[in-house]
């Protein structure tokens, strides 16, 4: 029977509270709207675009340009940093409203001579609380009455529980080996106790970890990408404006032979020289490919929303492309790649192997009820005649819940507890490798025993019926263990004490099954070039058996004893790791060096008896080698890892913290749906390939015709204003386009960017140069042959013609680029957004000739003469880039067409 106790009155808990602080955690600084939005305007990309803005507006003031071109290159900024700070806005509260619930915890307290419920956050220091089966302790102190078995692998990965006595002096102690300390976000497994509280909120071992991981994060892949592409544009457009400049000068004094004038005509040459530095600016900002943020933002929000619905929360938008990006991938066993739900599958006799509880004998039966429910930490709640089996089992590990369960679930054996005396109690060590509890029932004394085989069945001497435990016995309950394990089955013995002889009851074979969806996941995980390594605390033949069955060891195993012999300096040169899969237990993990380590990474595929410093230490090690990593994780020890890793899977059942350092949360704890968030991921690199060389092959004929134009006679072959109008629609409405292209299952067949690997590939380089060629072209040819201009009825519909063919040429690449097959209509059932915004340029550029006669000097052109346009534009680019689709040997960017086809 626990004390009572007066606890502190309303006075000295206001004091307490002065002087030490609340129990509310310091939360993980989050980022508030506005603070996302400054933060986006750090972006490279959108600091070339504002000051872009801003000459624009200047050019605009002094009427060189027109209001609008600034004002879409406004509203490409506001979408860009408004809409993506909103959607992770709205991300990161949809996370908050997730975590509201399960933070709303409340302890038994203490209070001006009451037992009283309170929140958490109002703990305070000398506070006294009241502990049972199953809480979570609220802070640092110690037990001051009572007795309790603590879990507290949140905190430390150890799975074995920690026995807990009382300490008068209250002296904490911040080691977890300490016999009367408690501390915050562990478990109650067992007993009852009292705490006194000693540290409250950031005090506690649980708070300093929060601030101890405000760290700063590694950029981005793709952020590092687009940082380097924003240069480059910028250089481009810096270096093609001044060429430009530079032709339209010498056309103006050599070709036009203006340059006579210009020493006595001093207005001339102003006016020549401003026109060429206002055709260079424009130029620089045709260059800079505004959509792209907005397009980024757009597809990481659309990408989000879908993800929800595949049981994965996107807590920051960015960490779904840095999925797409991922080379390694570490995961947890226990719920990731298995159910999460331990079951007994079979019994095992000495000398008969698996039998049928049925089979067994009245006694028999309950000598293994007592054995399980007179030895466990655990407590269950069971209403009598319920036929459902719905247990509620408080405290004790994973292990004691699945075998409490067997027994009170089956009706083949006596699930009624006996009444017994407790006389002495050993709680498993890892260490020792049982538990055991002496008990007084029916006036024996009688010590039950459950555990590891290889501690207990060397114990034994004799089996049930009184015979002695032979030898021939017991290598057959080997082969019989050896059997279950390489089954990925863990074995448990069970035996009991009395009258000086050490009784076998069996052995208890227990499952935990892989997921149905496991397999195919690590299957497509690796088609997509991702490593996945299995991190768990099993033993490695257990972990060896699971690895096999879910298909994530193929190959020949290669162990730490393999490895030793064939050592050759800090690397393994002796040895063909390609052929070979890694398999380690975490001491000989340790026993590596980082330099040899780092030679076996990208092969190793089981980490077995693990502990939470092996995560941290893997993780460093991959991206030292430039590898952009994965972790998965649910407890607070996972939490380092979680925060270091490129990016954290967080599990839906997992601690706060755990999810608090995680990009995203994994709401059913599924592989299956980190492999989809990595297919979304893979999405936008698609997306925003497929942008950039459509964007790139726009502007670089843009600039090329600019420059060319002169030197072939013709003055401004596209105005500045209709140079700015081709940037506008051609750049911003194309990234909604591109924007919103579906996941197909052909990018799980590509390889994983490289974390430096450049944006833009050689094969996108190869369709630019292809795309751009084409249309300047096309274009040269209609300004420069005869023939062409006949079929318009003026020089002004011939200038017209030209504006309107240049639109319709990057109309039919749109569609040329979206897909690497020669049927420019493949998946467009899923690309409906693409279909209206291409409907849409195309509407509003024949708009534009009937109707912006003075913005952008267009005349009205005959219904004949826009479908002769049209039909040049299709033909003249749809025909060779089909016939180089064909010559690349159906490749795009980085996919085989193949591959397309199948999706």
């Amino acid at each position: 029977m626990l004390k009572h106790y007066t606890g502190l009155n309303d006075s000295e808990v206001e004091l307490s509270r002065k002087k030490h602080g609340t129990n509310k955690l310091a939360e993980i600084e989050v980022e508030t709207f506005f603070d996302k939005i400054l933060e986006a305007f750090k972006d490279p990309m959108i600091i070339v675009l504002c000051v872009a803005l801003v000459i624009t507006f200047v050019l605009t003031y002094f009427g060189y340009t027109e209001w609008y071109e600034g004002v879409g290159i406004a509203f490409a900024v506001f979408i860009a940093t408004v809409v993506a700070a909103k959607s992770e806005h709205s991300s990161e509260k949809s996370f908050r409203k997730l975590q509201e619930d399960a933070s709303k915890v409340f302890v038994k307290v203490y209070r001006n001579n009451n037992l009283a419920n309170i929140a958490i956050d109002n703990l305070v220091n000398n506070d006294i609380v009241v502990l049972q089966p199953g809480d979570v302790i609220p802070a640092d102190g110690v037990l001051i009455n009572g007795s309790l078995k603590v879990s507290q692998a949140s905190l430390t990965g150890e799975s074995k529980d920690i026995g807990k006595k009382p300490d008068e002096k209250s002296k904490f102690s911040e080691s977890f080996d300490s016999e009367h300390s408690l501390f915050r976000g562990t478990v109650v497994s067992d007993g009852e106790g009292v705490m006194k509280v000693l540290k409250v909120g950031e005090n506690t071992y649980y708070g300093k970890m929060y601030s101890e991981l405000q760290t700063v994060e590694r950029d981005t892949p793709l952020k590092i990408k687009l940082g380097k592409l924003a240069d480059a544009i910028a250089k481009f457009g810096y270096i093609g404006g001044s060429f430009i400049a530079i032709a339209f000068m010498a056309n103006r004094a050599f070709i036009q032979k203006h340059l006579d004038d210009y020493g006595s005509d001093i207005g001339l040459l102003a006016a020549d020289a401003v026109t060429a530095i206002i055709l260079a600016v424009i130029i620089i900002v045709v260059a800079v490919p505004e959509g792209l943020p907005m397009m980024i933002s757009i597809v990481l929000s659309l990408n989000m929303k879908k993800l929800l619905k595949e049981n994965v929360l996107v807590r920051k938008l960015i960490g779904i492309e840095t999925a797409g990006s991922l080379n390694l991938l570490f995961s947890d066993k226990t719920g990731t790649l298995t159910v999460g739900q331990l079951e007994v599958v079979n019994f095992v006799l000495p000398g008969k192997g698996k039998v049928e509880i049925n089979s067994l004998s009245e006694e028999y039966r309950k000598i293994i009820s007592r054995s399980i429910l007179c030895n466990t930490n655990a407590s269950y709640e069971k209403e009598s005649g319920d036929k459902t089996c719905n247990i509620e089992i408080i405290g004790g590990n994973m292990t004691e819940k699945s075998l409490l369960k067997w027994v009170l679930c089956n009706d083949e054996i006596p699930n009624e507890p006996p009444e017994f005396e407790s006389l002495e109690v050993t709680n498993f060590d890892s260490k020792k490798k049982f538990m055991s509890h002496k008990v007084k029932i029916e006036n024996e004394d009688i010590i039950y025993y459950k555990g590891a085989p290889e501690v207990l069945l060397p114990k034994i001497t004799h089996t049930i019926d009184g015979k002695q435990y032979d030898e021939k016995q017991k290598e057959l309950m080997k082969k019989e263990i050896s059997v279950m394990t390489e089954s990925a089955i863990r074995v448990i013995a069970l035996a009991y004490e009395k009258d000086g002889c050490f009784i076998l009851i069996g052995l208890l074979g227990i499952r935990d099954d892989i997921r149905v969806e496991t397999p195919d996941a690590i299957r497509e995980a690796e088609s997509a070039g991702i490593s996945v390594v299995m991190i768990t605390g099993d033993n490695l033949l257990t972990a060896m058996a699971i690895s096999k069955e879910s298909g994530l060891i193929k190959k020949e195993i290669l162990t730490y004893n393999d490895l030793q012999k064939s050592k050759n300096g800090d690397n393994f040169k002796d040895i063909d790791l390609s052929k070979k899969n890694v398999v380690l237990t975490s001491e000989e993990l340790n026993k590596l060096s980082d330099d040899e380590l780092k030679s076996i990474i990208k092969h190793l595929k089981l980490v077995a008896r693990s502990l939470p410093t092996d995560k941290s230490r893997l993780v460093k090690v991959a991206q030292s080698l430039g590898l952009v990593v994965g972790m998965t994780g649910d407890g607070v020890n996972d939490a380092p890892s979680l925060k270091a890793a490129d990016i954290g899977f967080s599990m839906g059942n997992g601690t706060d913290l755990a999810k608090e350092c995680s990009e995203i949360v994994i709401m059913d704890s599924n592989l299956m749906s980190i492999v989809k968030s990595i297919l979304y991921g893979r999405t936008i690199y698609n997306n925003i390939g497929k942008f950039l060389t459509y964007q790139l092959s726009v502007n670089i004929a843009a600039i090329a015709i600019a420059f060319l134009g002169p030197f072939i006679g013709v003055d401004l072959p596209l105005t500045m204003t209709q140079l700015l109008w081709v940037n506008l629609v051609m750049d911003t409405l194309a990234a909604l386009a591109f924007g919103g292209e579906p996941a197909l299952e052909k990018y799980m067949l590509e390889k994983p960017k490289q974390r430096e690997q450049a944006l833009i590939s050689k094969d996108m380089w190869s369709f630019i140069s292809v795309g751009s060629f084409l249309i300047v072209a096309i274009s040269l040819i209609f300004l420069l042959v005869d023939g062409v201009k006949e079929i318009y009825s003026t020089d002004e519909a011939f200038k017209t013609g030209f504006f309107t063919l240049f639109i319709f040429c990057n109309i039919v690449n749109m569609f040329n680029l979206r897909t690497n097959n020669v049927n420019i209509f493949k998946n467009i059932k899923d690309s409906k957004n693409f279909l209206r915004v291409a409907v849409i340029i195309a509407v509003v550029q024949i708009l534009l000739i009937y109707l912006g006669r003075n913005i952008f000097q267009t005349v009205p052109l005959t219904v004949q003469e826009i479908i002769i346009t049209a039909g040049i534009s299709i033909i003249v680019m749809l025909v060779p880039m089909s016939i180089f689709k064909l010559i690349k040997s159906a490749k795009t960017y980085d996919v085989p067409t193949s591959q397309e086809n199948n999706a």
